[in-house]
């Protein structure tokens, strides 16, 4: 063997595999969020490298845990809180209209005591007929206020919750219309294509936060 044939002999090439880099919130597009999060595809989590599946799982739950310390699970919070008030406006209205319906034939005094304890400070005098149905009239006239106001909740309710059926997997549909309520909340068309999903939630929080102030100034007037 010839020695010299040896020490000419080019090394072999040294292979440095490129670090794998992946998605943040900060970073990530939002169409890429949705398709990862509807379709189950993570190869868009991937910046750069040959990431592995186990590295796409774990790129996505770190997303995931971001996406929820970002919006301190406000959306959720938010719907569980319309949910209850809607919830305890439908039994007040349900409740006006069942005991106005029979004091409407006679005075029964504990259905009196309802009434005032709701708020319906009215004499309800049945000696004098026509000012007691005049009174009931005015509360089912007052009534249609928390009518206006249960429908109102129910519409922000739709839109944040993205009118999710059944409370099924969130799909495609429900980001369309979130980001056309977003959208006109911000006077301007947001781009899925061009918003990354941290942008999105700071949206999203400014608006929900938009809604619960309109909710205390509800509140406050009544």
């Amino acid at each position: 063997m010839n020695m010299l044939n040896v020490f000419r002999k080019k090394p072999e090439p040294i292979l440095r595999h490129t670090p794998v880099k992946m998605h943040t919130c900060s970073s990530l597009l939002l169409c890429n969020y949705i398709t990862c999060q509807v379709d189950g595809v993570l190869d868009s989590l991937v910046i750069q490298g040959e990431a592995s599946e186990m590295d796409k799982a774990l790129a996505w739950q770190h997303i995931n845990e971001e996406f929820y310390d970002l919006s301190a699970n406000k959306q959720a919070t938010y719907e569980l809180t319309l949910c209850a008030e809607l919830e305890a406006l439908n039994y007040k209205i349900i409740v006006i209209q069942n005991t106005t319906d029979i004091l409407k034939q006679y005075r029964v005094d504990e259905l009196v005591d309802i009434l005032h304890k709701m708020g319906f400070r009215f004499p309800f005098n049945h000696n004098d007929e026509a000012q007691y149905h005049k009174d009931l009239k005015r509360v089912l006239s007052r009534a249609k206020s928390l009518i206006v106001e249960y429908n109102d909740k129910a519409a922000q309710l739709e839109k944040i919750s993205g009118t999710r059926k059944d409370n099924g997997p969130i799909d495609r549909t429900y980001y369309d219309k979130v980001l056309a309520v977003l959208s006109k909340f911000n006077g301007y068309e947001i781009d899925e294509k061009r918003i990354t999903v941290s942008r999105y939630i700071s949206i999203l929080n400014v608006y929900i936060t938009h809604c619960e102030q309109l909710n205390a100034q509800s509140h406050a007037r009544r």
